[in-house]
C-alpha cells in the first residue's frame, strides 16, 4: 500500500504557487510529477490505476444505495469499466 500525504503536497503547492506562477499560468496535472526512475514510474502508475478503481467502485457503491440505478446494471457497468482496464494495459 502506498501511503500519500496530500497535506505535505498541498502545502508545498501553496508556498510555491508564486513561483509557479511565475513559470506558467497553467499548471498541467501530468506534468507536475517526474519519476526519478522506472520503479518508481511503475510505482506511480499502479497507484494511479488503483486510485482510479477505488472511486469507480466507490461511485457505483453510492449509486447502488441511493436506489438510483439497478443492482444489474451496476454490475454490467463494473464489467465494462474491467475491459477497458484490461485493454488500456
Amino acid at each position: 500500500m502506498v501511503l500519500m500525504k496530500f497535506d505535505v503536497m498541498e502545502a508545498y503547492l501553496r508556498d510555491n504557487e508564486s513561483n509557479l506562477g511565475k513559470l506558467r499560468s497553467n499548471v498541467n496535472a501530468d506534468e507536475a510529477l517526474e519519476p526519478y526512475d522506472v520503479l518508481s514510474k511503475q510505482m506511480l502508475d499502479c497507484t494511479t490505476s488503483d486510485l482510479v478503481i477505488e472511486v469507480a467502485i466507490y461511485a457505483l457503491v453510492i449509486v447502488v444505495e441511493q436506489c438510483s440505478i439497478l443492482y444489474p446494471i451496476c454490475i454490467r457497468i463494473g464489467l465494462s469499466f474491467k475491459v477497458y482496464l484490461i485493454s488500456e494495459r
